[in-house]
């Protein structure tokens, strides 16, 4: 009896040790986010401590009004726009491949900016400057 009592117990530790890992083991690949589109920056927030920066955040969140909207436009082929009522930038960008920082370079300037996502989905994310600015977009 004792025999069948252990093979019974060994083979139900099998099978919930088996089942568990399929429940539990990790699931399919979480999607990439996917950066390529138009993007609208709804809010600038100024989360540096350096004076410095504080003053270029509040030149920054002091533009004139006739300037927004702000657009972001992310083209598949790795260049962007950056579009306002009256100027426009143009460069070139490339998502790492984690997806925890996009790097940001003017046309014709090979010095990278790398913005920190801070997070994202498919209709907003969160970008943090070097010198601590955070831009808030959303899907146009």
């Amino acid at each position: 009896m004792k025999p069948i009592l252990t093979v019974a117990i060994v083979a139900a530790t099998l099978v919930i040790v088996f089942l568990s890992c399929n429940l539990f083991g990790p699931s399919k690949e979480a999607k990439r986010f996917d950066v390529t589109g138009s993007w609208v920056i709804d809010s600038i927030d100024n989360r540096s401590t350096d004076t410095s920066v504080r003053n270029l955040g509040l030149l920054v969140l002091s533009l004139d009004k006739d300037s927004l909207p702000l657009t972001m436009i992310f083209e598949p082929d790795g260049s962007y726009h950056f579009l306002n009522s009256s100027d426009s930038l143009r460069g070139r960008y490339r998502l790492l491949q984690d997806s925890a920082a996009l790097m940001v370079a003017e046309q014709d300037k090979e010095n990278e900016l790398r913005f920190g996502i801070l997070n994202s989905s498919d209709s907003a994310f969160t970008l943090m400057s070097p010198d601590s600015l955070v831009y808030f977009l959303s899907r146009k």
